[in-house]
């Protein structure tokens, strides 16, 4: 009867163990999920904080701005209009959202009206990854000419990176041009992506088809494109790309900090110093 016992008792202990496995997997894989998910939601706040409160002390003026990402905007930009891209608090995007043909995103909020939110003309616009469009409201409006040729990246430094915010320069002169498809937007967005994976020969790809696409009217274009060349040691193309960045975009700060970093490496001091006076001209916050 003993031995009887203890056979029929293995049985038991290899589901117990089974299930106490089982229960522990259960409890530390989400756990991991949630660590890592609180990490980047703490970074992206923490990235938002330090555009928004330094956008606020820069500019005193009474300014608007636009973005996908409202609630800590909103929090520290109390008092200034803030225009929800998503049209989770604007009535006017939830009930009239454009449609495009092809548009693809993980995104579960995709309203957007990008007439609507062009006309009017805000001040700043603040999208959820930088310079990348990643909501379908963000990755509609860079289809868009009156986008393209009147906002230009502003930034402010964290470590050696620059958080970029856009802001109005133009005065939306000449009329609207909407780009038929997404393939503008899905180029830029795959450019962005295999450069940070530092793939940079596919991406001068990418960004030279999305260039062609816009007729050669964004200057993020021009200059992501010498960004990349400059990494595949094509100094020549990065200089020409990054020139004509600056020619579309008299404000760019990023292909002007690219050609100091050149020219500062060929002892080109004069070069040098004509930029980092444009620079500080263009952003005299970047002195501190």
């Amino acid at each position: 009867m003993l031995t009887t016992y203890k056979k029929a008792k293995w049985p038991g202990l290899v589901v117990a163990a089974f299930v106490g496995g089982y229960i522990i997997w259960g409890i530390l894989i989400p756990l991991d999920y949630i660590k890592q998910t609180g990490y980047l939601e703490r970074a992206f706040i923490s990235k938002m904080t330090l555009v928004t409160e330094s956008l606020r002390d820069i500019d005193r003026s009474d300014f608007s701005i636009a973005t996908t990402t409202i609630g800590k905007v909103s929090y520290t930009l109390k008092g200034h209009k803030v225009i929800d891209m998503l049209g989770l608090t604007d009535r006017h995007i939830a009930k009239n959202p454009e449609k495009i043909e092809g548009m693809q995103t993980t995104w579960k909020e995709r309203n957007f009206n990008t007439a609507y939110l062009l006309e009017q003309k805000p001040d700043y616009i603040l999208f959820s990854t930088g310079h990348k469009a990643s909501a379908p409201a963000e990755r509609a409006l860079i289809l868009n000419s009156q986008f393209r040729e009147n906002y230009s990246t502003i930034g402010f430094l964290s470590g050696n990176r620059l958080k970029v915010i856009w802001k109005k320069r133009g005065n939306f002169s000449s009329p609207n041009r909407q780009l038929p498809t997404t393939e503008f937007a899905d180029l830029m967005y795959d450019g962005l992506n295999l450069m940070n994976d530092k793939k940079h020969t596919e991406a001068v790809e990418a960004f030279e088809k999305a260039a062609e696409l816009c007729n050669h009217d964004f200057a993020l274009a021009e200059f992501f494109i010498g960004q990349c060349s400059g990494e595949l040691g094509q100094t020549e193309k990065m200089v020409k790309h990054c020139r004509k960045a600056i020619e579309l975009d008299s404000y760019n700060l990023e292909a002007r900090m690219d050609l100091s970093t050149y020219y500062s490496s060929i002892g080109n001091v004069e070069e040098v110093r004509k930029l980092s006076n444009e620079i500080l001209t263009i952003a005299p916050w970047l002195r501190r």
